[in-house]
């Protein structure tokens, strides 16, 4: 454990096996799924539904380029940043590759094209310059300066989403001593926010004297709690704490909630024994609260079979 911290922090280790296997995983998923984007754009008609389907395919090169690079191992963000470049650069490639196969009707073989990054550049290049389709009713093509504006938008968005989706996230937590990703634990307790001030303060200085004093609550706003812990080696915990606002907004005549999340303090390092203490207390304040729910609504049915009972002498 980090003894000499009292937040978490990914070590910045270096495993080249982490971007590799992330681009590669990502190349493997691209290559089929620029098929279905190429055909989409090609012959749907609807923009949106194109926005979606472009949207549906990085989101899928990046869940797979996740999944490659945690099984890499790699606790660098700036090699994993590297690496979501990378893998922006190979999903443009295939599906600028797919769609060039898919609009040239299968006249040049897809390997072809696929192992030539020459000719897919002077494609683009060719079809900025004619253009291919036009917008709505106008029968105007889209191109030139205008087209090629559009292709740089979809390049820069291609680049911010795999890049914000796919680089190591500074909240994850590795035991180094195991060799394996942590995954966090929501705990179901909708903790009071009365010791909102105390938690952030006690913290920062690595200390949880509130623990005894914590209470349940069943309104917004609430307090969650999040652990992460290796059960393998039991030398690695760390607790986070959010708070959730539900903000009600009135829409005309329509109500709207929208949720907020604040985080009081995130990856505290705890030993094992501030664990199950925490552990102990909301399941000893769930019981308590169970106890007093069961209790209430017994105590409102007796009242409803009173009002009942008195209803039928009257009558």
């Amino acid at each position: 454990m980090q003894d000499d911290l009292k937040f978490y922090q990914l070590s910045g280790k270096i495993n080249v096996m982490g971007p590799v296997l992330g681009i590669l995983f990502g190349a493997i998923a691209a290559l089929p799924l620029s098929f279905v984007y190429a055909y989409a754009v090609r012959y749907i008609p609807f923009i949106y539904l194109n926005f979606l389907i472009s949207f549906g395919y990085a989101f899928c090169i990046c869940i797979a380029y996740n999944i490659g690079e945690k099984l890499g191992h790699n606790r660098n963000r700036f090699f994993s940043f590297l690496g979501s470049l990378v893998m922006t650069a190979v999903a443009l490639y295939c599906a600028w590759t797919a769609f060039f196969f898919v609009l040239l009707q299968h006249n040049i073989p897809y390997l072809d094209l696929l192992l030539s990054p020459k000719q897919i550049w002077l494609l683009i290049e060719k079809i900025i310059e004619t253009g291919w389709f036009s917008i709505g009713s106008s029968k105007d093509t889209i191109k030139g300066t205008f087209y090629m504006i559009l292709v740089l938008a979809e390049a820069l968005g291609y680049l911010w989403f795999i890049v914000a989706s796919c680089v190591l996230d500074s909240a994850s937590v590795y035991c180094e001593e195991c060799s394996k990703w942590l995954d966090p634990i929501g705990m179901p307790s909708l903790i009071s926010p009365k010791l909102e001030n105390a938690m952030q303060q006690t913290a920062m200085m690595g200390t949880l004297p509130w623990i005894d004093q914590l209470e349940l609550t069943r309104e917004a706003p609430f307090i969650v709690f999040t652990l992460t812990h290796c059960s393998q080696c039991n030398n690695l915990s760390t607790l986070s704490a959010t708070k959730v606002e539900i903000i009600v907004k009135q829409n005309g005549k329509e109500t709207e909630t929208e949720k907020k999340e604040i985080k009081l303090f995130q990856n505290l390092l705890i030993n094992n024994k501030t664990r199950e203490k925490i552990l102990e207390k909301l399941e000893d304040l769930e019981k308590i609260q169970k106890e007093n729910e069961a209790r209430a609504l017994e105590e409102l049915q007796k009242q409803n079979e009173q009002a009942k009972r008195q209803e039928e002498e009257k009558q």
